[in-house]
C-alpha cells in the first residue's frame, strides 16, 4: 500500500510531469531544452544560417509533451485506480533527433 494511503487513508495520484514548467522562457540562459531549441531554430531561419549550436554531443535525451496530452494524461490518472507514482512522458528523444 502506498505510504500516503497507509498513513492518511487518502488515495493519492502522483504523475511526474518533468517537461512542463510554469513561467517558462525561451531565452536568457535559464530556458529549458524545448524553448532553447525553438529559439535557436527561429534565429537560424531568420538569419539564413543552416546550423545551430548545441552543447555537448547531441546524445542527451529529453522528453517533450503537448499541453493537451499533459492535461489528458493528468485527468486520466486522476480518474484511474493507479496509485503508484507514474512518469507521464512516454518517449525520450535525443537532441540530435530533433534536427
Amino acid at each position: 500500500m502506498p505510504p500516503f494511503r497507509r498513513n492518511f487513508g487518502i488515495n493519492a495520484r502522483i504523475g511526474r510531469i518533468t517537461t512542463s514548467r510554469a513561467f517558462g522562457t525561451y531565452d536568457g540562459g535559464r530556458e529549458k531544452s524545448a524553448g532553447a531549441i525553438c529559439r535557436k531554430f527561429i534565429q537560424a531561419k531568420k538569419s539564413g544560417r543552416h546550423e545551430i549550436e548545441i552543447w555537448g554531443d547531441g546524445l542527451q535525451t529529453r522528453s517533450f509533451m503537448y499541453i493537451d496530452d499533459c492535461l489528458k494524461g493528468t485527468l486520466d490518472l486522476m480518474n484511474s485506480g493507479f496509485v503508484e507514482p507514474s512518469n507521464r512522458e512516454r518517449r525520450m528523444v535525443s537532441i540530435n533527433e530533433l534536427g
